[in-house]
């Protein structure tokens, strides 16, 4: 589960907290993902398979759809060491 937020500050974080130890203790699910529309938006480059893997397939829980919006750069190739 990835979780868009406005802000990741701790006072923010710290609201969060009750419900993801709910989710990852009582449920039994991986612990969410937490960023901000600006932060998902430049991992595009780094996290390029990921952000597509979203794109095609994401259910939208609540809010605006954040990530069909992201530009996923097609012409990345890796580095040579």
């Amino acid at each position: 589960m990835v979780c868009i937020l406005r802000s990741l500050n701790v006072e923010e974080l710290g609201r969060l907290a009750d419900v993801v130890k709910w989710w990852c203790v009582e449920q039994k699910e991986p612990a969410p993902l937490f960023f901000t529309k600006d932060e998902l938006r430049d991992a595009a480059n780094v996290f390029a398979i990921e952000i597509l893997d979203m794109k095609h397939g994401r259910r939208i829980l609540y809010g605006a759809d954040v990530v069909a919006d992201i530009e996923v750069p097609m012409n990345l190739q890796p580095r040579a060491d």
